[in-house]
């Protein structure tokens, strides 16, 4: 749920958008989001310091506040902005 912590780590499939509050050498794939094939290094102080649904965690480990799940993601948004009316 929104507000909850959510703790990732390195292997693992993000389930949720979220702001991280604490983090160890931690950096994602968010090349399903963004293109970009490298990994994305972040930490609390960074100026990119959240985490995507759908995205993989590279390296490390991370503890983040949930801001969005389901449709609400970022992921989320972009499957919604494809569906279609037949």
């Amino acid at each position: 749920m929104v507000g909850d912590s959510l703790m990732v780590q390195e292997g693992s499939s993000i389930t949720a958008d979220g702001i991280i509050i604490h983090s160890n050498d931690f950096s994602a794939n968010e090349s399903i989001l963004m293109g970009e094939s490298l990994s994305v290094y972040k930490d609390k102080s960074s100026k990119d310091n959240l985490i995507f649904h759908g995205t993989t965690v590279a390296s490390g480990l991370a503890i983040a506040t949930i801001t969005a799940i389901g449709n609400q993601t970022r992921l989320g948004k972009i499957g919604e902005s494809l569906e279609y009316d037949i």
